[in-house]
C-alpha cells in the first residue's frame, strides 16, 4: 500500500504533485541504462577467448567454473541454472560499478573467470577488510554508493484515472485514489506504455500512489524495504477492486501460490468467466463467486512492460492492506544480486535525509534477489 508524496522536500525535482501531470519520458539527469531483462542467448559471446586491448583490466580468457565463482553462488544462495538466466546482466551490472570506481574500463569484459580479481583490486583500493574477491554486501555497498551518486534520478508524475463508486460525488484522494502516480524518471516510459495498453483496451488505470514518503512507518501492510520507497512501485486504487464484483472496474482472481490475477472490465474486452474474489474487512473474510464479464488482462499488460506482481501477505484477509492485488514493481530496472536497497534510495534522495530514517537506513545493504525482493 503506497501513498502519493505530498511533500517534495526529499525529491530531486522540487515540485509539488499536481492533479494530473504531463507524462515526461526522459530523466532530468543522465541515466545509466543497464539491460536487465537478459538471457545468455542474447548476450555477447564471452566464451570465444577473444581479447580486447585495454589499459585497465583485460579479458583473461575462456569462461570457467572457478573456486571463486562457486563461492559467489554460495554467498548469493543461488543455483547455477537460476544464476545463468541473469548471468550476463549480473556481470554487466557489476562491471558498470567497477568502471565508476576506476577498476576496469568501459571496454573490458567481466565474467565468472575474472570478476574476483577485479573485485580484489577494488577491495584493496577501498581499504575494505577481508580481501576475498567476493562482492558481498559491504563490497557492493562501497561500489553501489558511488555509482548511485553518479546516476541520480528525478521523480515525475504520470496521470492516472479517478474512479468514484456510483453515488459517491465527494472526491477525496486519500480515500478514492489519486489522479497521478509519482515514480522515478526511468519508470515513466514503461508505466506510460502500460497505462496506454489498458486504456486502449477499454479499461482504466486507477492509482493509490507510487513513491512512498520515507517518514511513513512500516506496518503489517507496509514493508520497511518496500520498492515504494525507491519510486519503483505503483499501486492501483484499492477501492477499485475486491469490493463489489458487480460494480468495481477491476475483477480480482486467485492465481494460486498467493498471487492474484487482475482483470479490467472493458466493453471491448474478451468475455470470460472470472472467479472474482471479494474481501470483507469487517469480518476479515473473503468470498469467491463466478461472474461473466468482458475483460482485459491487466496483469499481463503490466508484466509485458517489466512490472512484476507480488504475493499477498499471510496476514490477509485479517489485514486487508496485506492483499497486495494492486501492487506492481519495476524489477526490470534492477540488477539481480547487484542492486541494493540503499543505493536505489540514494538515486532519488539526499543521503542525509535517508540516514535520519533508521528503520530504512539500517537495511540499506539488502541485495536484490538475495534478501530484498
Amino acid at each position: 500500500l503506497a501513498t502519493a508524496s505530498t511533500s517534495a522536500e526529499p525529491v530531486l525535482t522540487g515540485a509539488d504533485p499536481v492533479p494530473v501531470a504531463a507524462v515526461v519520458a526522459e530523466a532530468v539527469v543522465p541515466v545509466a541504462e543497464v539491460a536487465v531483462n537478459s538471457a545468455l542467448a542474447a548476450a555477447p559471446d564471452v566464451t570465444s577467448g577473444a581479447t580486447e586491448e585495454t589499459e585497465t583490466f583485460p579479458f583473461v580468457g575462456p569462461v570457467s567454473f572457478t573456486d571463486d565463482f562457486q563461492k559467489l553462488l554460495g554467498y548469493l544462495d543461488v543455483k547455477l541454472p537460476e544464476f545463468e538466466l541473469d548471468e550476463f546482466c549480473y556481470f554487466e551490472g557489476l562491471k558498470d560499478r567497477l568502471v565508476v570506481a576506476g577498476i576496469v574500463g568501459p571496454g573490458d569484459h567481466v565474467n565468472r573467470s575474472n570478476f574476483s580479481d577485479a573485485v580484489r583490486d577494488f577491495q584493496r583500493s577501498a581499504k575494505l577488510p577481508g580481501v576475498d574477491g567476493i562482492p558481498g554486501q559491504d563490497t557492493l555497498w562501497a561500489l553501489n554508493r558511488a555509482w548511485a551518486l553518479e546516476y541520480r534520478l528525478a521523480m515525475e508524475d504520470v496521470a492516472a484515472d479517478v474512479w468514484l463508486r456510483p453515488g459517491d460525488n465527494d472526491y477525496k484522494p486519500e480515500d478514492d485514489g489519486f489522479s497521478f502516480f509519482k515514480v522515478r524518471a526511468d519508470v515513466v516510459p514503461q508505466l506510460s506504455r502500460f497505462a496506454a495498453t489498458v486504456r486502449n483496451g477499454g479499461g482504466i488505470v486507477t492509482s493509490a500512489g507510487g513513491l512512498r514518503p520515507l517518514q511513513e512507518a512500516a506496518t503489517p501492510g507496509r514493508s520497511p524495504v518496500s520498492m515504494h520507497y525507491t519510486g519503483l512501485a505503483i499501486d492501483l486504487g484499492l477501492p477499485s477492486g475486491m469490493q463489489d464484483r458487480d460494480v468495481d472496474p477491476y475483477l480480482i482472481e486467485d492465481a494460486g501460490n498467493r498471487y492474484w490475477q487482475v482483470w479490467a472490465k472493458s466493453d471491448t474486452g474478451t468475455e470470460r468467466s472470472i472467479e472474482a474474489v471479494e474481501a470483507n474487512e469487517r469480518t476479515a473474510s473473503t468470498e469467491t463467486k463466478a461472474i461473466r464479464a468482458k475483460v482485459l488482462d491487466v496483469t499481463a499488460a503490466a508484466e509485458a512492460e517489466g512490472f512484476r506482481r507480488i504475493r499477498r501477505q499471510r496476514t490477509f484477509p485479517r489485514v486487508y492492506a496485506a492483499a497486495e492485488w494492486w501492487h506492481f514493481q519495476a524489477d526490470n530496472l534492477l540488477v539481480p544480486w547487484v542492486s541494493q536497497f540503499g543505493a536505489e534510495l540514494l538515486r532519488v534522495y539526499d543521503e542525509a535525509i535517508v540516514e535520519e530514517v533508521s528503520p530504512i537506513w539500517e537495511r540499506r545493504k539488502r541485495i536484490f534477489r538475495r534478501n530484498w525482493h
